[in-house]
């Protein structure tokens, strides 16, 4: 009797997929829900001095979709907001909203009451959600430039509509089962919007930036960390420092800063550090 074997092609077809499949680890996700609440929690501020009105944008949750998935979630037109990094990090963060809040947003930033959305944005509808994504997204920037201690700078960011109808992708640079890292918040403007804004970050920026969260996290546990060790072995652990001359003031601590301070230290408006152009660009 022959005895037959199976080709590697047939091995791999029963095994599936041989290639990992992107996954986030529990510490991984948790730096980006942080990155998540801090940066938006700041940009909610600065929307709501715009829109005259309370804004609340909290309760990140983190995970992992592919673009099939996430088009699923939609079943009418909605506006997505693409915002490029061209310095410090590099890719795109994408905002998505919902048309009917896009279309409130933009009504209170003409002084409008809100209280009668459209399913279709005017080009000064675009023109003023543009406007007021500018400043949300250039607030989170400084926000994340804080955190993970790097300057950056963002190029205008663009906005489009999307029909689920006719589009298959948000991201048409990448294939309908790519998977990216979904952030969603709940979205609170007034008593007028009551509904979820989504952010999708590509998955090798979303691992670069939780990394470099991470990474700060550990630079300042990392005095505590050794005086825990020396008090627990009866030592004193000091690192070797330069004198300083006589009379100079001693040096800053070389720590991230709080949470807490680092919301009482954003501005609301006109962000430092960030390349912002008021002028966004349109994609039609």
């Amino acid at each position: 009797m022959d005895r037959q074997f199976l080709s590697q092609d047939e091995i791999d077809a029963l095994l599936g997929d041989t290639e990992s499949v992107p996954t986030l680890s529990p510490e991984q996700k948790d730096a980006l829900g942080e990155i998540g609440n801090i940066c938006y929690g700041t940009a909610s501020t600065a929307l709501s001095t715009l829109l005259n009105t309370r804004v609340d944008i909290a309760t990140p949750t983190v995970f992992l979709a592919t673009q099939k998935e996430l088009m699923e979630r939609y079943s009418t037109k909605f506006v997505v907001i693409e915002v490029n990094y061209k310095n410090g990090i590099f890719g795109k963060n994408i905002l998505v909203l919902q048309m009917e809040d896009a279309s409130i947003i933009a009504d209170l930033m003409v002084g409008g009451e809100g209280n009668s959305p459209k399913q279709e944005l005017t080009e000064m509808d675009v023109s003023a959600v543009q406007e007021a994504m500018n400043q949300m997204t250039g607030n989170a920037a400084t926000s994340l430039a804080v955190m993970i201690s790097k300057k950056i700078e963002t190029e205008p960011p663009s906005i489009r509509e999307i029909n689920p109808v006719e589009d298959e992708v948000i991201l048409k640079e990448y294939s309908a089962n790519e998977r990216l890292v979904a952030i969603t918040f709940k979205l609170n403007i007034g008593e007028l919007i009551d509904s979820e804004l989504m952010l999708l970050v590509p998955y090798q920026l979303a691992l670069e930036m939780a990394d470099l969260l991470l990474e700060q996290i550990m630079k300042a546990e990392a005095p505590a960390v050794a005086a825990e060790a020396a008090s627990s072995s009866g030592g004193v652990v000091e690192a070797p420092m330069a004198a300083a001359p006589s009379g100079s003031p001693p040096p800053a601590a070389a720590l991230p800063p709080t949470v807490s301070q680092m919301q009482s230290a954003m501005p609301t408006n006109n962000p430092v550090g960030v390349n912002q152009n008021p002028q966004a660009v349109v994609n039609q």
